[in-house]
């Protein structure tokens, strides 16, 4: 009967190590962002942009560039019980796309334009393309997110159900320094601001009340 009980053991624990042993992600599938989403981060790396104020002064700024195929979104998760707190999610997963343009002011302000795609829902395959706004210096100076476009119809989409930290506004038209500008995101109205749009990216921003517009 003991041998009977080892035996009755020694399988359990080998069953459970060929099931952790199987138990490994898995790529399902790839999505990309839409051509609008994606030029929302329209430049190369080691560009450079003109800005000005209502003087007249320049400010160069230098970009950076990061584009992903490998954003991992779990689609369905597997083996649940056979992973530890410690231990990455294993899933069935889709790679999705971002782009990112990165503005620097001087030494220490960074102003970060993404465009990135992400679940409407856990475990279905429900995209939405997404936009990330955020300057920072010591500390974040100004942020917001927006939902740029559903990759869905069924079910309706519900902004709702998305959690964004800081949304950012959409303005129809908006003036900058007597231009007008139409179809414009930015930050929540204070001393530190962002403008954005797609096509032409960071349109303008302001650092502690003063504008500074892309020189087109």
């Amino acid at each position: 009967m003991k041998k009977l009980l080892v035996l009755g053991v020694l399988i359990s624990v080998l069953g459970l190590s060929s099931c952790k042993d199987r138990c490994e992600s898995v790529k399902t599938g790839e999505v990309t962002l839409l051509d609008e989403s994606r030029s929302f981060a329209p430049y190369e790396e080691g560009e450079s942009l003109t800005y000005v104020n209502a003087e007249g002064s320049e400010m160069v700024l230098e970009l950076s560039r990061n584009h992903s195929l490998t954003d991992k979104n779990c689609v369905k998760y597997l083996c649940e019980l056979s992973t530890g707190p410690y231990e990455p999610v294993v899933c069935e997963y889709y790679n999705s796309e971002s782009a990112q343009n990165l503005y620097r002011i001087g030494d220490t302000i960074i102003i970060d334009v993404l465009a990135y795609m992400s679940l409407y829902e856990e475990e279905n395959t429900l995209f939405y393309d997404a936009l990330r706004v955020y300057m920072s210096g010591i500390g974040t100076l100004s942020s917001g997110e927006a939902v740029l476009a559903p990759r869905f119809t069924n079910p309706p989409f519900d902004e709702n159900q998305v959690y964004l930290l800081e949304e950012l506004v959409f303005e129809n038209t908006v003036e900058l320094q007597g231009q007008s500008y139409a179809g414009v995101w930015r930050t929540k109205t204070g001393e530190n601001m962002v403008w954005v749009k797609s096509g032409i990216g960071l349109l303008a921003f302001q650092l502690d009340g003063e504008l500074w517009v892309l020189q087109e």
